[in-house]
Order: structure tokens, then C-alpha cells, then sequence
């Protein structure tokens, strides 16, 4: 992984969630920020895929309570994501010194008996597993690299990829969000090296 140093203001937000409703002919994103300083204000604008503004707001306190802030914007005639139209819209959030850019699919997934919808279609994988190796640089793989396995699985038809057994490079998550692949991402608990041992053999972990 790639190692910096980032000198950020005392009004940074150290983290933020966003979460999509999709609603008849018009979808809602609220965006969580999570401020250092409490009194921080945070404008969030949406662009679609021309760059035109879509909509904005400033973070407030939500009524509900549910978030310590929220802001929240009302998209009409929304481009949905999935794999085999991967629209994007441009997320940008502002505060005194900083701007943090990021990008946002708009898509409701849900499973109906044992089915999985996307938008309320069913949806078929055709994926693979993934190891963040190559047989030349080893565990260094770089951006040209996953630009070619990116061609090869879309080539081929897939439109799924399970991150076997660990998250991968953030560049690859935005690649799979910008060509329309569907992920199934892991994280490092398969316990290896420890099965005869642990929480593998402790009864303390039996399902009654």
C-alpha cells in the first residue's frame, strides 16, 4: 500500500457516511458528516455526469435525531447504478480550508427469497475471486495492472468479484464502481493458522 502524510485544518472531517432512498421519479441522498469540531460547516453539493449541479445543502442537525448532522438532497429523475449502466454522481463536501471530492451510485439492493434485486431487478453474478497478486511484482500490484484486469473481466462477461480473503487498493473499488462490478468484499477473519487452535475448536463459538 501507498504510505503519505496529509497535513489537514482543525475543521477536517475525519470520516462521513452517505445513504440512498430511491423514491417514484426522484431518489434522496443524505450524507452523514462527521466533523472534529462540532460547530463545523459542512456544504455538500452533487454534480451528475456533465458536471452540472444537481442539488445542495448545508449539514444540520437532523430533526429525527437520527445523525448528528445530516444534509440531504433530492435528486429528480435519478440515473441509477448497476453493472450494465454504472451511472455516477459527483459528491463534494466543503468546509473552512477543505474539499473532499468522492462519488456516489445511486442503487437500493435488497435479497427476496433467496433472490438478490438491484433496483428491484433480479440480478444474476457471473464473478470471480480476486487475489491482489501478480505473478511478476508479487503483492505490488499497480494501477496499469488493474486497469488490464479490469479489461479482462469485462471482456469476459463478468460483473462480479469477491476480494478473496481481504480488502484490496481503494483505486480498485472506484474502478469497479466506475465500470459496473459488483463486490463482494472481504475482510482478513479466516482465522488461517489457527484451526487447530482458537476459535476454531473452542466451544465457546458452538451455534446451539
Amino acid at each position: 500500500r501507498d504510505v503519505y502524510l496529509l497535513k489537514r485544518p482543525a475543521t477536517m472531517l475525519w470520516d462521513y457516511f452517505v445513504h440512498t432512498k430511491l423514491g417514484q421519479g426522484s431518489a434522496t441522498v443524505q450524507v452523514e458528516p462527521k466533523p472534529m469540531a462540532e460547530d463545523t460547516a459542512v456544504a455538500v453539493s452533487l454534480y451528475d455526469s456533465a458536471n452540472q449541479l444537481v442539488a445542495t445543502a448545508t449539514a444540520t442537525e437532523s430533526e429525527d435525531g437520527t445523525f448528528d448532522q445530516v444534509a440531504e438532497l433530492i435528486v429528480p429523475e435519478p440515473k441509477l447504478w448497476n453493472a450494465e449502466q454504472p451511472n455516477l454522481y459527483t459528491l463534494v463536501l466543503e468546509t473552512a480550508g477543505e474539499t473532499i471530492v468522492d462519488h456516489v451510485g445511486l442503487r437500493e439492493i435488497c435479497i427476496k427469497d433467496c433472490v438478490v434485486y438491484i433496483n428491484d431487478a433480479p440480478v444474476k453474478f457471473y464473478g470471480v475471486n480476486r487475489h491482489e497478486s501478480d505473478p511478476v511484482t508479487g503483492y505490488t500490484v499497480g494501477i496499469d495492472q488493474m486497469k488490464r484486469e479490469m479489461q479482462l473481466l469485462k471482456a469476459h462477461n463478468f460483473n462480479g468479484i469477491r476480494t478473496s480473503h481481504y480488502p484490496n487498493r481503494s483505486e480498485w473499488y472506484f474502478m469497479c464502481d466506475q465500470e459496473g462490478i459488483y463486490m463482494m468484499d472481504e475482510t482478513n477473519l479466516e482465522s488461517h493458522g489457527s484451526w487447530q487452535k482458537g476459535m476454531t475448536v473452542s466451544p465457546d463459538w458452538n451455534v446451539p
